[in-house]
């Protein structure tokens, strides 16, 4: 009797545990991968700045990108503006309104750890971020993979490609102290394997100081040909031309002076 009654129980559950996979089917939904690595990466390409064929999502190393959606929806007017969108990274100074300096984990960058397109580059100018079609940053020890750097990470702007379809835009950015700025972009397909980008800006702003003012100039054309499905060829040339009064701001002025007993009392309406 004992051993009918453990038989039926286990029978039970069986059939209440198939009952609930079931169920539990009926609300399963198989989630696809997450490429986040192709958000403002029209062409897909994979992300320099980890140099390995892994995903976003699958590399162990602390990476972050800022899309071009990002830089163009908050209108970002220099690299300091969109590295902002980073955590972990930060601006150290200003240098005279000549240079951004950036730092993270504790240590400050130099030039070595400013690339674009996967070079170092003279970060001793303010670049032009409307040309960029994202910003990745590397976090951490693994910046030690481009060689003598500072350990805190690295910093590479990607230039924007072609495209294979007809585009473009174009945008006028107006702002306070006579701050104009003009950009334009155009890209599109020449033949099945070619294809150009062309994209250039004109900033020209003052200061709230009367001497102080800024013209850049910067033009970015770009030409593609493919010459299998894994392989392309890439020209582009990248011209910045920029004229700026440097602003290490307003020095204060200590006057020093002396006086003796005699006229201190009478300062201080003191008689003897």
């Amino acid at each position: 009797m004992r051993n009918q009654i453990l038989t039926l129980l286990l029978v039970a559950a069986s059939i209440t545990a198939n009952a609930q996979q079931k169920k539990d089917s009926l609300y399963t939904r198989t989630i696809e991968d997450v490429k986040l690595h192709k958000t403002g990466n029209p062409n897909n390409a994979r992300v320099s700045t980890i140099k390995s064929q892994l995903d976003v999502m699958e590399t162990p190393q602390a990476i972050a990108i800022v899309t071009h959606e990002v830089i163009e929806q908050q209108q970002a007017q220099q690299l300091s503006d969109v590295v902002k969108n980073v955590n972990g990274v930060y601006i150290t100074s200003a240098r005279g309104a000549s240079q951004d300096s950036f730092g993270a984990r504790g240590y400050t960058f130099g030039n070595e750890n400013i690339y674009k397109n996967g070079s170092r580059v003279n970060f001793g100018i303010f670049p032009e971020v409307s040309g960029l079609e994202r910003v990745e940053v590397l976090k951490g020890s693994a910046a030690i993979l481009y060689g003598n750097v500072a350990p805190g990470g690295i910093v590479n702007m990607v230039t924007k490609k072609p495209l294979f379809n007809f585009g473009g835009s174009v945008a006028l950015n107006y702002g306070s102290w006579n701050n104009v700025k003009p950009t334009i972009d155009i890209y599109g397909g020449l033949t099945k394997n070619s294809a150009f980008r062309v994209n250039g800006s004109y900033e020209n702003k003052e200061s709230f100081r009367d001497i102080v003012q800024s013209e850049k100039h910067y033009f970015n054309p770009s030409f593609l040909y493919n010459i299998s499905d894994k392989t392309q060829i890439i020209i582009e040339a990248d011209y910045l031309k920029h004229h700026f009064t440097p602003d290490f701001g307003l020095g204060g002025l200590v006057l020093n002076t002396t006086t003796n007993e005699s006229k201190l009392n009478t300062l201080l309406g003191i008689n003897k």
